[in-house]
């Protein structure tokens, strides 16, 4: 398994996210739900307005995670004896992997590296729950839908690094692999964009 985080300054203008890495500035747009939800939500409520004397002035996690080319290598050759059964399971198998791994470097963002949580002994349940401040949502999924992003977050994660290759639709290969971004809003909560 293989993790690359990175905390950068961010401010939002209008639904607009703006995080900076290496002197680049990047803008996220983020959708909003439409007027028939009680909330009508975009991600960028979750980061602080830019100001005109700070851009900056929160901060927003990025990440990516696999499990690697090796296991891709593994699924293929049982396909090609094959063994569909054992394909499907050391996929699924992958899969789970990937997302045990992202919920770990969240709680690692969370506890340490970021520092914005501090909880003294985890509960298990708790996490099975989502009880714990901020969200990681994933590139392609339902707050965060244009699955192109994932090109926006290429530049500063650099996936080829991490064994990570992007089709030209914007899907990850190892397909045992996450990536997104962190929000520590206290507020901040999963959504669906309609």
């Amino acid at each position: 398994i293989i993790a690359r985080i990175a905390i950068l300054p961010t401010g939002r203008i209008d639904d607009t996210i703006i995080y900076r890495h290496d002197d680049t500035d990047y803008s996220l747009p983020t959708p909003r739900q439409l007027s028939d939800h009680s909330d009508c939500l975009a991600l960028a409520d979750y980061i602080a307005p830019a100001s005109s004397s700070d851009v900056q002035p929160d901060w927003i996690g990025l990440f990516a995670v696999t499990t690697g080319s090796a296991i891709e290598r593994i699924i293929a050759q049982a396909k090609a004896d094959a063994d569909d059964y054992r394909a499907i399971l050391l996929q699924s198998l992958a899969d789970r992997l990937a997302e045990a791994a992202t919920e770990l470097a969240h709680c690692r963002v969370r506890q340490e590296l970021w520092g914005y949580e501090t909880v003294a002994q985890p509960n298990p349940d708790n996490l099975l729950r989502q009880h714990y401040r901020g969200i990681r949502p994933a590139i392609g999924y339902p707050s965060l839908p244009d699955q192109s992003l994932v090109f926006l977050a290429d530049k500063v994660l650099r996936y080829s690094e991490l064994g990570i290759s992007l089709t030209e639709n914007g899907a990850m290969r190892p397909a045992a692999s996450t990536t997104g971004y962190i929000f520590a809003h206290p507020d901040s909560h999963y959504f669906i964009i309609d």
